[in-house]
């Protein structure tokens, strides 16, 4: 567990991290706690990103995770999704 979320007498919150044993963030809102743990995740999700989907890498982990649904489930579904992810559809 790297982050213990306590509510405080004053009806805020305080974030504990384990990880530097210390408060690492008080008197934050439930609103405020939840936009903050988005802007982190947006941070990382983005950072992997820009680290797995540059060229010629970002082919090869493609072709990966085609081989793991041809293992996994199999060829056929694998064609399958091959064709969803070909299509020029955007969602």
């Amino acid at each position: 567990m790297a982050h213990i979320i306590g509510k405080q007498p004053n009806g805020l919150y305080c974030v504990y991290t384990t990880i530097a044993d210390d408060i690492s963030m008080y008197n934050y809102t439930e609103e405020e706690l939840v936009q903050n743990a988005l802007k982190e995740k947006e941070k990382e999700i983005r950072e992997m990103l820009a680290a797995q989907t540059s060229t010629p890498r970002s082919e090869k982990k493609y072709q990966e995770i085609i081989n793991y649904l041809e293992i996994h489930h199999s060829k056929e579904e694998a064609d399958n999704w091959h064709k969803v992810f070909s299509q020029k559809e955007v969602k």
